[in-house]
């Protein structure tokens, strides 16, 4: 991918960046090529090594310029830019790290953080694993946006999140029974419970005149506000909006991060 910047456009700092270097543009460039050659005697290797990274820069730029002029394009991405067939989408993310902790609990399969991320008493030894979803939730799901006519464009939204090192379903009350039968995995409370569908599971229709108006399962309105308002998106591992923010993003307990069986209306905001 390119900076921007056509290959000839030398911005005012570098012409004098590369004369610096013994490098110089225009009719006197034949005279501080050979001047160069002089030194070499003198300079032995250092006056070689500038040489040649002069060489190397004006080539590159050159090289450039020629294939510019003949509209010669780079390599091409071969992936698509999204998987979208007749208005439906396929997405997904996947998050996998590895982490350290001087003194945390064991990994919790069906906890979709992971790890303990909160500093308490309850870290047991030194830890380290690879962990899912430090960053962001692992998920994939499917977008529907088709146009219906007369302004109306037909909407929908099902996704479900996962633990890509354990390959299980986030199931944080999975591991709240865990950890009530003596499991010492890292465990919590949350509202994503192993669900086919644990994440946004919604259909409607959008108008960009009137608004959009959608029903079945969306993030709470502090759940979806939230995320703009810190500057990690909701890290798990790097947030505390993200790992602990039940009384923010659930409206005073983490299980309602998530509203079933519920309608949202946005209406379009108007001018004047």
């Amino acid at each position: 991918m390119g900076n921007g910047r056509t290959p000839s456009a030398i911005e005012p700092g570098e012409g004098n960046w590369l004369r610096s270097r013994g490098c110089k543009s225009g009719p006197a460039s034949g005279r501080t090529f050979a001047s160069r050659v002089q030194s070499f005697s003198k300079s032995g290797g250092i006056a070689v090594r500038r040489l040649l990274f002069c060489a190397a820069v004006l080539g590159g730029f050159a090289a450039s310029a020629h294939a510019a002029e003949q509209g010669i394009e780079g390599p091409k991405d071969p992936l698509p830019d999204s998987l979208t067939y007749k208005g439906v989408t396929i997405y997904g993310t996947i998050d996998v790290g590895y982490a350290y902790q001087t003194a945390g609990l064991p990994l919790g399969a069906s906890f979709y953080p992971g790890l303990s991320w909160e500093a308490n008493g309850t870290g047991l030894h030194p830890i380290s694993t690879l962990v899912n979803n430090a960053a962001s939730l692992s998920q994939i799901g499917v977008k529907v946006e088709e146009a219906l006519g007369m302004g109306f464009t037909a909407i929908g939204k099902a996704g479900t999140a996962f633990d890509p090192v354990s390959g299980e379903l986030a199931d944080v009350c999975k591991s709240l029974v865990q950890a009530a039968n003596g499991s010492k995995a890292a465990n919590g409370d949350g509202p994503l419970c192993g669900q086919a569908f644990n994440t946004e599971v919604y259909a409607g229709l959008s108008n960009s005149a009137y608004g959009t108006l959608t029903a079945g399962r969306h993030a709470s309105l502090t759940n979806a506000g939230a995320e703009g308002y810190d500057p990690n998106r909701g890290s798990l591992a790097f947030s505390l909006i993200g790992y602990a923010g039940g009384a923010v993003n659930g409206i005073g307990g983490p299980e309602t991060a998530f509203w079933d069986n519920s309608v949202k209306c946005l209406f379009q905001k108007t001018s004047g």
